[in-house]
Formats: C-alpha cells, structure tokens, sequence
C-alpha cells in the first residue's frame, strides 16, 4: 500500500512590520522635510507613498528613497499644499 503525505514548505519570510514609525513634524514653509520609517526586512514590493489618498510621485520638490528596509519621502521646499497626512 501507498501512504501520502503533505508537505508545506514555507518561504521563511518575516511579516513586514515598522521597526520606526512615521512621526509628525512642524516645519517652516520653504524648509526640507524628511518623513522617513524602517521596516523589519525589506520590502517584496515597493511602499506606495499617499498624500490626500492619491498616489505620490516624484517630481523636482518630492523625492522617494528606499534604501534597503529604510524608506523615506523627502520635500525639497514646503509649501502651504504640502500640509497634510502622509501614509505608506
């Protein structure tokens, strides 16, 4: 007789998880503004950053860094329009 058996080989990857939350900031307007967070391993696929439940992307006052787990926005020069919440 036969007998079967199943096996279930899991991929060993960690949920993601922040390990450094966004926090809130006051800046000046025209000042650069840093958002910046890590997660506990890197990322599958690249974090979408929103502003206002809209997509964000880069242009010449916003750029998007991910350097390995760490992730951040930065705002060249705040303006009045940049006053907002930033989610990832």
């Amino acid at each position: 007789p036969y007998q079967r058996q199943k096996v279930e080989v899991a991929d060993g990857e960690l949920p993601l998880f922040f390990t450094q939350k966004l926090e809130n900031q006051k800046v000046n307007e025209g000042d650069e503004v840093i958002l910046r967070c890590e997660f506990n391993r890197v990322p599958k696929s690249p974090p979408v950053w929103t502003r206002r439940d809209k997509e964000l992307q880069p242009n010449a006052n916003l750029q998007i860094v991910q350097e390995e787990n760490r992730l951040e926005l930065l705002i060249v020069k705040a303006t009045n329009d940049d006053h907002a919440e930033y989610t990832l």
